[in-house]
């Protein structure tokens, strides 16, 4: 879905992929708009790198959403809030299927998002501690984050007060290193579980 902001530039709205069915979500470039510590241990992985590379629609439109949250930042919270004051706005909405809250500034345009659209539910996975900190997301009824886990990835545990955790399986871990935790079957669609888990969740390499 494309949306032409106030300054005439065109803001890109994910209509769900393999995983998601038809969930909308917003995205930006992966590995460049990621933690220079998570590209260190999940990088050569990257599931969002083979869409990206693959699709010139989807380069161009990571890319696009990404110059314009760089550039102007207040014409992006205008474009979503538009878009999710529509009647038909969607119950849930995946916040990064690829790249991540680059700037605290860009963290913070999302809470006060998120936080005027009450009967949305918004779903995130986070690898980027320095620009989530301080941002209240944990405050929002409507919102779940995941502090995204990897082996050699260290959460700092000041966050992990206040935030759930997904970890990622992929079969080298020993299965006590996840505790009790929800498993993902894979199809967001019919599941919706990460919107409304108590606890941690785990999810097969992909």
């Amino acid at each position: 879905m494309k949306i032409k902001t106030k300054n005439n530039k065109v803001l890109h709205i994910s209509e769900g992929n393999k995983k998601l069915g038809n969930i909308p979500n917003f995205n930006l470039p992966p590995i460049r708009a990621c933690a220079p510590t998570a590209c260190a241990s999940c990088g050569k992985a990257c599931y969002a790198m083979k869409s990206y590379r693959l699709y010139p629609s989807v380069k161009s439109g990571y890319d696009e959403n990404l110059d314009i949250i760089k550039n102007n930042l207040d014409d992006f919270k205008e474009s979503m809030n538009n878009f999710l004051n529509h009647p038909n706005a969607p119950r849930f909405f995946r916040i990064h299927s690829a790249g991540d809250f680059i700037t605290k500034e860009y963290a913070q345009a999302w809470y006060e998002i998120i936080k005027s659209h009450p009967s949305t539910s918004f779903l995130i996975f986070t690898k980027y501690w320095d620009n989530i900190r301080g941002v209240k997301f944990y405050e929002l009824p409507n919102c779940k984050l995941y502090l995204s886990d990897w082996p050699g990835l260290v959460i700092p545990a000041d966050l992990l007060e206040f935030y759930q955790v997904a970890y990622m399986d992929d079969g080298t871990r020993d299965p006590a290193t996840f505790g009790e935790c929800m498993e993902c079957p894979g199809d967001c669609s019919n599941c919706f579980g990460c919107w409304l888990a108590s606890g941690n969740v785990k999810f097969k390499k992909h």
